[in-house]
């Protein structure tokens, strides 16, 4: 009762007046302070912010997506309206940051050991972590994209071109063996006429030199002849064979 009537003695203008018939009449909740509390919080400020301050201080969390430089500004906010000494607000924030935090503060030596050596750490390692979180996102933009595997078939025109191109030389090599063939033909026709030419304008010339008709010297001539062409198929027989083998 009397916490309620401290209270009361805080009011004043309209808040005294809200609440000047309940401390006069006496009615059965009149001794329920958080009641008292929630209607002055209700209608009015805080009825100790000095307490609420604290409360609020004592609650207040780093989120891990957050940063510490709108953590710290909502601390200063409270820290202005308590009266905790620096080892207080120390342990304050070693509770409220997240624990990636404090695995990089063990890391380093010295530890800070007041509230505004472990505040300006604390913004120190931030700063890094978004700063390299900003550096990753852009270098992850940048990077070109792997190229695409693509299976492509071969066309079947080149097969048949090859195939072409195989029987264009199977046809060539035989136009030019052909063309040998009949080339060597040609030259030992010609050997043949040549000589047969000639053993004819000798047997011509022995005629007209004799005066009468020697059964022996005609059969030398012929048995010339027959020598002589088969010499000559012979020749013609040999370099047709080394035409076709070349």
């Amino acid at each position: 009762m009397s916490k309620i009537y401290f209270a009361l003695s805080f009011l004043w203008g309209a808040a005294l007046e809200c609440f000047e018939l309940a401390v006069m009449v006496d009615y059965p909740n009149k001794d329920d302070q958080p009641l008292i509390l929630e209607k002055l919080k209700a209608n009015f400020e805080a009825a100790s912010p000095e307490e609420d301050m604290e409360t609020a201080l004592e609650e207040l969390k780093m989120e891990k997506h957050h940063q510490a430089i709108w953590f710290f500004i909502s601390f200063a906010k409270y820290k202005v309206k308590t009266a905790y000494n620096d080892c207080s607000y120390y342990c304050l924030v070693m509770n409220a940051i997240p624990n990636w935090i404090l695995e990089e503060l063990h890391r380093v030596f010295p530890m800070p050991k007041s509230y505004e050596t472990l505040h300006s750490m604390i913004l120190q390692i931030d700063q890094c972590y978004w700063n390299h979180k900003k550096i990753m996102g852009l270098c992850q933009k940048e990077a070109p994209k792997p190229p695409v595997a693509m299976t492509l078939t071969p066309p079947r025109n080149n097969n048949q071109s090859g195939n072409n191109k195989s029987k264009d030389n199977k046809s060539n090599s035989n136009k030019g063996k052909t063309n040998t063939t009949t080339t060597a033909g040609a030259s030992s026709s010609k050997i043949i006429k040549d000589h047969v030419g000639q053993d004819c304008r000798k047997a011509k010339w022995n005629q007209n030199n004799s005066s009468g008709s020697n059964p022996h010297l005609v059969l030398k001539m012929q048995a010339s002849i027959t020598e002589e062409k088969a010499k000559t198929d012979d020749k013609v027989k040999a370099k047709g064979s080394s035409g076709l083998k070349n």
